[in-house]
């Protein structure tokens, strides 16, 4: 209950940190993870949302968020219908993450300036072409 308290948890990562606390009783595990899912206290549909929600606010894209779901066991199906719901945010996201990091650099007319911030936009996890599309039209 510490734990959910803090912040919203996925069924398997909650189960990830109970093993590591100790809990070896796999049976028991699973009956008591099933009971707080019963109970609404663990949702993953509610961590999906927290977690994408906080790496959006962090400057993060869907390729970034959408590895870091597959780190913490979320599967592909469930993470992509749940970044669908965000589709429509990228580019603003997108445009901010390289405004915090660059300033406001109307239109780069530099190739150095230019690569440095397609790298940086797809370390961050932006998609090709949605990062081709806002430099090279700023570029213009």
């Amino acid at each position: 209950m510490d734990l959910l308290a803090r912040r919203e948890h996925g069924r398997a990562e909650l189960e990830q940190k109970l093993r590591r606390k100790g809990v070896v009783d796999a049976a028991l595990l699973d009956r008591v993870l099933d009971q707080l899912e019963s109970d609404g206290l663990l949702s993953e549909q509610r961590f999906l949302d927290a977690y994408i929600r906080s790496r959006i606010n962090a400057g993060f894209g869907p390729l970034k968020i959408s590895a870091e779901l597959r780190q913490k066991n979320i599967a592909d199906c469930a993470a992509r219908l749940a970044l669908e719901g965000y589709h429509d945010c990228w580019h603003d996201v997108m445009l901010a993450a390289r405004h915090k990091k660059f300033g406001h650099q109307g239109s780069v007319k530099d190739r150095e300036s230019l690569a440095r911030q397609f790298r940086f936009l797809l370390y961050r996890g932006f998609p090709h072409d949605l990062i081709q599309q806002a430099l090279f039209k700023s570029a213009e």
